[in-house]
C-alpha cells in the first residue's frame, strides 16, 4: 500500500544542481516561493463538463530567450501529441514486460497551430521573476496553456499545479531541454511531456513519494536507464517504472503514461483546469 502524501507546494520542479545532468526534485528554498499566498483567486471547482473525447488544447510559447525557432516548437508540440497518445509507446522497444498493459492513450492533445509571444531577455530568470513574467502575460492569456521558454537558474523546469492561483499558472522550461536542443539524453522533449503532466496533476515518482495514482509503483530514486529495478518503498517485490514519463529517466527510455495517471488528468482537466475546456481553439 502507498502511503498517503499531503502534496503542499504549488510547484513541481526539476532540478540539476546535484545531480549533473539529472532531474531532481526541488530545494526547500523554491518551496518557500511556492506557499500559496493569501488574497489569490483559486480556480477550484467540482462541477462537471461535458467533453469529447480526445480534446486539443491550445499553447501559448512565450519566447524569452533567443534561437528558438518555430519549427523547433512544432516538433516539440508533436512529440508531446505522440508521448500523449500513446503513439510513443507503441513505436517504442523499451515497452515493459511488466506494465505495458497500463500504457495508455490519454485522449489529451495540443493544438499544432499555436500562439509566439517573442519577449526577449539576457537575464536568467529565477523563480521570482519567472512568477513576474507568469502574471504579466497571464493577463493576456486567453484560456491556453502558458509555456515560457528561458534560460532558468539550474533546473530544467517547473509547472505549476493544478488549483491554484491563476496569476502564476505557467510551466517554464529551459531552453536547452526542449526538444531538439544540444542537451545530450534530454533532446527528445519528455522534460515538456513530464511538465505537462506535472500542469494536469501530476506528481514525480521518486523518493517514495506517493503520487495519488492507483497504478504506479512507488520509486525508490531517478532511473538513469530503463533497467528493471525493485523498489525498496515497498516490503514486498515490485518492480519500478522508469519508462514513465513522470520519472526523471533519459528521453529516449520515457514512453508511457498508465490508466490512472490518464484518469487524474482527465479529472483534474474537467475541474480545476475547466476554463482550458471553455474557449479550446486551434487557429
Amino acid at each position: 500500500m502507498k502511503k498517503i502524501l499531503l502534496l503542499i507546494s504549488t510547484f513541481s520542479i526539476y532540478s540539476l544542481a546535484t545531480l549533473g545532468q539529472q532531474r531532481q526534485y526541488g530545494s526547500k528554498a523554491y518551496l518557500e516561493f511556492l506557499k500559496p499566498k493569501e488574497g489569490l483567486t483559486n480556480v477550484i471547482s467540482n462541477q462537471q463538463l461535458d467533453v469529447q473525447l480526445p480534446v486539443t488544447l491550445p499553447i501559448t510559447f512565450v519566447l524569452l530567450t533567443k534561437e528558438i525557432t518555430k519549427d523547433q516548437l512544432l516538433k516539440q508540440v508533436i512529440s508531446l501529441n505522440q508521448d500523449f497518445s500513446n503513439e510513443t509507446f507503441l513505436k517504442s522497444e523499451n515497452q515493459s514486460a511488466h506494465y505495458k498493459n497500463l500504457a495508455t492513450d490519454t485522449e489529451i492533445r495540443f493544438c499544432e497551430t499555436f500562439e509566439i509571444i517573442e519577449a526577449y531577455t539576457d537575464k536568467k530568470i529565477d523563480f521570482p521573476l519567472g512568477q513576474e513574467y507568469a502574471r504579466k502575460f497571464n493577463e493576456l492569456n486567453n484560456n491556453g496553456i502558458l509555456v515560457f521558454v528561458t534560460t532558468l537558474e539550474n533546473i530544467a523546469g517547473y509547472a505549476q499545479m493544478p488549483g491554484y492561483q491563476i496569476e502564476t499558472d505557467a510551466i517554464f522550461i529551459d531552453k536547452s531541454y526542449l526538444y531538439g536542443s544540444s542537451m545530450d539524453g534530454y533532446n527528445l522533449g519528455k522534460t515538456l511531456t513530464h511538465l505537462m503532466g506535472t500542469y494536469f496533476g501530476l506528481g514525480e515518482m521518486w523518493n517514495c513519494e506517493d503520487d495519488g495514482v492507483f497504478d504506479t509503483p512507488l520509486h525508490t530514486v531517478i532511473h538513469t536507464n530503463a533497467n528493471k529495478s525493485v523498489s525498496s518503498c515497498y516490503d514486498f517485490l515490485i518492480f519500478e517504472m522508469p519508462e514513465n514519463f513522470m520519472d526523471g529517466t533519459p528521453d529516449k527510455f520515457q514512453n508511457m503514461f498508465t490508466r490512472g495517471q490518464k484518469e487524474k488528468m482527465q479529472a483534474e482537466l474537467i475541474t480545476k483546469r475547466k476554463n482550458l475546456l471553455e474557449n479550446i481553439t486551434c487557429k
